[in-house]
This record gives C-alpha cells, sequence and structure tokens, in this order.
C-alpha cells in the first residue's frame, strides 16, 4: 500500500542516492526511510520492503514478550500476533511504503531499553538500541516523540522508585539512542546541505499550521507590508478554503502554485520565525485555543484506511510514475491491486479497529491502575509509557503538523499488544526476578 506521492519520493531518493553516491535529501523529510527501502527492494521489487516492515515487528514483539516476561511461549506469542492481525491497524502500517510504520517501533523500542534490559541478552538489548536509533532517524517528528518519552521514562522510575531509580543506567542507553539519532541528522545536514540542525525546515510546518489556522494570514495581512517580509507580496496566492483549515496549510506546503515555491522553500524558511513570533504576538491566546482544539481532533482520529486513497488512477502521481520508471514490471500489479480499484472494504476495518481500540484503553488502564502497587512489575509503566507516547504524538501531529488519521491509527494498536501481553502472565521484575510466569 502506498501514501500519495510521498511513496514514491522515499522509493526514489533511496535510488538517486545510491547513483550518485551522495544522499538526495528533500527538505521536507530524513534520507534514512530512502535507504531502508533501497536496501530492501534492491531495484528487484518492492514487495521485500514489506516483508522487512513484517519482520522488522514481529522480532521486535517477540523481544517485548521476553522483556515483560522473561521468557516468550511461542503460542502465546502466535496468539498475540493473530489478535494484531485481524483486530487493529498493525498489518495496515506493515504493509504500508511510509515510515510511520516506525512510529511504534521507536515507542517498543525505547520501553524495552529503559525497562527489559535485564531479560534480554547483550546481543539482544544492542539490537534494540540500534533499532531505536534507526526508527527516530526515519522521521523528524520522531526525535520530539523519544525526547518526550525519554522524560517520561525518568517520571515513572521516580515514581515507582524513588530517586534510586532515577540514577539507573537503563536511562542512559535511552538518552544515547536520542543523542546519536539527533548527531547523525546534524551530520547529514551539514555535510550533504550545508545546513544548521537537525530539521533545519521545520518551522516552515509550524507556519503551515499557523497559516493554516488563519492567525498568521491575520497577522501578514495587520504587518504587510510594512513587516518587509517576502511572503506580503504573495499573500494572495495562498490559497484559503473556508471551513477546512487543513486543506488550506497542505495547500500552503505541497501546491505547486504555493507561493512557498514562487518565493522559494529556503527564502520563506528563513523568515519564518519572524512571522511565527509575530503570530504569536498579535494572536497568542487564540492560537493556544487553536492548538489545543487541534490536539483534541487529533486524539479523537482514527478512521483506519482514510489515508489509502486510489492515487494510482490520479492523473500524475508520483508513486505511479515512480513505480513505472524502476519497477515497470510490478505496475500493472499495482494499478489493479485493491487500494486503487477502491476494494479494500475500509469502513468494516475501520469500525472493528475503533472499537477494539477504545475497548483495549479502558482495559489497559484498569490492569495497570490495579497492578500500580506491584513496584517490581513492568506492566504498569509498560501502559502509562505507551499513554504518553499516544499523547505525545497526537500533541506534536495534531499542533505541529495537522490532524490525520494516519498519525493516529499507526499508534492506537500498541494498546491491543499491551492488554494481551498483560492478560497473558504477570510480567517480570524490572530488577530481573520474575514476580510470576503464571500463564
Amino acid at each position: 500500500m502506498v501514501f500519495s506521492g510521498d511513496t514514491g519520493a522515499y522509493i526514489e531518493g533511496g535510488i538517486v542516492s545510491v547513483d550518485k553516491r551522495w544522499l538526495s535529501i528533500a527538505w521536507s523529510r530524513p534520507p534514512f526511510y530512502n535507504l531502508f527501502l533501497y536496501l530492501t527492494h534492491w531495484r528487484w521489487s518492492l514487495w521485500p520492503a514489506v516483508f522487512a516492515q513484517g519482520l522488522l515487528l514481529s522480532h521486535l514483539i517477540w523481544l517485548v514478550h521476553k522483556a515483560t516476561h522473561a521468557d516468550v511461549r511461542p503460542l502465546r506469542f502466535v496468539l498475540t500476533g493473530i489478535a494484531l492481525m485481524v483486530l487493529t491497524t498493525a498489518p495496515w502500517f506493515v504493509g504500508l511504503l511510509l515510515p510511520d510504520f516506525f512510529t511504534a517501533l521507536v515507542v517498543l523500542s525505547l520501553f524495552v531499553l529503559a525497562f527489559g534490559r535485564q531479560p534480554l541478552s547483550r546481543a539482544e538489548y544492542v539490537y534494540v538500541f540500534l533499532l531505536a536509533v534507526a526508527s527516530i532517524l526515519t522521521h523528524y517528528s520522531h526525535i520530539s516523540l523519544a525526547a518526550g518519552l525519554l522524560v517520561v521514562t525518568l517520571v515513572l522510575r521516580g515514581l515507582r522508585e524513588g530517586v534510586s531509580g532515577l540514577l539507573r543506567r537503563e536511562h542512559l542507553f535511552v538518552l544515547a539512542a536520542l543523542s546519536m539519532a539527533i548527531a547523525t541528522l546534524f551530520g547529514i545536514q551539514r555535510v550533504f546541505q550545508n545546513e544548521r540542525g537537525f530539521a533545519p525546515y521545520k518551522d516552515l510546518f509550524i507556519l503551515a499550521r499557523l497559516i493554516g489556522d488563519g492567525t498568521a494570514l491575520e497577522s501578514l495581512r495587520e504587518r504587510c507590508p510594512d513587516a518587509g517580509f517576502r511572503l506580503c507580496a504573495k499573500i494572495d496566492r495562498i490559497e484559503v478554503r473556508e471551513g477546512d483549515p487543513y486543506t488550506t496549510s497542505d495547500r500552503f506546503l505541497w501546491a505547486p502554485e504555493s507561493p512557498l515555491y514562487a518565493i522559494g522553500v529556503r527564502a520563506v524558511r528563513d523568515e519564518a520565525p519572524a512571522i511565527i513570533r509575530a503570530t504569536l504576538e498579535d494572536h497568542a491566546n487564540r492560537q493556544i485555543g487553536l492548538s489545543m482544539k487541534n490536539w483534541g481532533i487529533q486524539l479523537l482520529a482514527q478512521e483506519t484506511g482514510s489515508w489509502l486513497e486510489p492515487f494510482g488512477t490520479q492523473p500524475g502521481d508520483g508513486t505511479t510514475r515512480t513505480i513505472e520508471r524502476y519497477f515497470p514490471s510490478e505496475l500493472d500489479d499495482f494499478l489493479a491491486a485493491r487500494q486503487n480499484t477502491g476494494d479494500l472494504q475500509l469502513s468494516l476495518f475501520s469500525s472493528i479497529h475503533q472499537v477494539v481500540t477504545a475497548l483495549a484503553v479502558l482495559i489497559g488502564l484498569g490492569i495497570a491502575w490495579r497492578r500500580w502497587p506491584e513496584r517490581e512489575n513492568p506492566v504498569s509503566p509498560l501502559f502509562f509509557f505507551l499513554l504518553a507516547a499516544l499523547l505525545g504524538n497526537s500533541l506534536t501531529a495534531g499542533v505541529l503538523s495537522r490532524p490525520d488519521d494516519r498519525y493516529m491509527s499507526r499508534l492506537t494498536w500498541v494498546f491491543v499488544l499491551y492488554v494481551l501481553l498483560a492478560l497473558s502472565g504477570r510480567g517480570l521484575s524490572v530488577s530481573g526476578t520474575s514476580s510470576s510466569r503464571s500463564a
């Protein structure tokens, strides 16, 4: 499954990087998912990428089982996998060629680093560390997600173990994974783009959100032309769709006729911080209210497959063009796929996923609350770790980007995993001794 032209851009980015022996870095995304796709398809077929994502997730779930129960019972593991496939959005992201797949891997791998060190072998722990770094690198939003989860880890440790819990060396591995990812992004931006910062164009996404919410446009109209912004001369070219602030922000970022491209992406990027400051000076209270509204909308957005339009049938689709150029033998199958023929039966899956997710959150909260007094049991911290991840993910997406069902659905399935783990055994002591291993 693919998403708009984004999938095609990731595929082509990896191929161009290898051909030119120089990282091809788009202003809007890091290059590491590009390279992941190349290492799995080798210009032969896109199917190995899907199998690679499935193997990565399956193995990590195996390690999460081990981290929480000290051992892994094959039957329990298989039943967990079947339940996730049938009842959750997990397979929909395993089959989607997009870095959204790695968001859940960021969360689960960081939990294993923070709370599951003792049951794992040294090789397994090193592997999870490297997987965490690689997963963080696939998307800029994963940086803020990982940073927030580091803070959550410290809070949970402090609440459960006091000051001594804050001094555990596992925290250093979480910090090291985040630091290594940030340092890598800084390095590639400096070497390949001569840019400073790990995400030099992040302010453009914030500006687009403020434009979509209407506050930035009002500030520009009030302050221009005296403010001297280049965007002042092109305000009329910003397409405003009344009642649809999210389409407005998307059009500003991606539409070819957007003033962003008429002026120049870098030029608008350079003045974006000043426009953002001016907007917050003029409309701080209103923008805070709109941001909280966007966060709330994002928290409730979970319609499975709403992002799986029949892109291949749309004229000029970038992914179709990329597949036709680099994988011509797969083009006919791609165009005949259920996504492009409209045969995915999305409404049925969406209803099941929404009900199951809601039940999993409620059941999970009850289990975690009941087991919180069990100080040596990692089941309770796992739930609150996942809940913090969901809240942080929705905050980043809703406030800094735009509410979208895809951003929520890529992570909600972990609560079903939590319930399955919690009900399959009493869990493992975080100090390394089993509190109970009853199935």
